[in-house]
């Protein structure tokens, strides 16, 4: 065998080995090339699924804050109508004059005297008038009365303010009633 073929026999050689190794290559660039593919796939559903999760949690999350603030603007309105049926009716009352206001005056004294030992009474001027038998003090109410103990030490609110209050406070659920249904 000759020098000549020798060398073209380790050329065939190398050029196979070269080739099958390149074959081999190709081919590991195709596997590899498809599963990081296969991979991207998977990792691309895993980012829908959590871009689509987190959506999802962000709208529940606006609807929630947006349903909350309309029951808290209901609740506001609904607050407002109630301040303003009390102020109307605390209007009317204090718009009674007269026999009505004198008769208002006598049952919020037999009241009174009942409820504490009854020596002052304490009103807006314009029924100073109908206080007999106690002391009277001026009181910055519009409307009412409020009793004392001689001491000063015991006393019953029963302005007008304070019984719209008290009616406010034990009975909300009737006054929404009357007002909303």
């Amino acid at each position: 065998m000759g020098l000549e073929q020798v060398k073209k026999e380790i050329i065939d050689n190398a050029t196979k080995t070269a080739d099958a190794i390149l074959v081999e290559a190709k081919q590991e660039a195709e596997k590899i090339f498809d599963e990081t593919k296969k991979t991207a796939l998977e990792e691309r559903k895993k980012a829908d699924t959590h871009t689509s999760d987190l959506l999802l949690t962000l709208e529940r999350r606006e609807i929630a804050a947006a349903e909350f603030d309309a029951r808290k603007m209901m609740l506001d309105a609904k607050k407002e109508l109630i301040d303003e049926a009390m102020k109307q009716a605390a209007q009317k009352v204090m718009s009674w004059n007269g026999k009505k206001r004198e008769s208002v005056m006598n049952t919020l004294t037999e009241k009174a005297k009942k409820d504490l030992d009854l020596a002052i009474i304490a009103a807006n001027p314009k029924d100073k008038t109908y206080v007999k038998g106690f002391s009277f003090e001026e009181a910055d109410i519009q409307a009412g009365m409020i009793g004392r103990t001689k001491d000063g030490r015991v006393s019953v609110d029963y302005s007008v303010d304070e019984m719209l209050q008290t009616i406010r406070s034990n009975n909300l659920a009737e006054i929404g009633k009357v007002l909303f249904e």
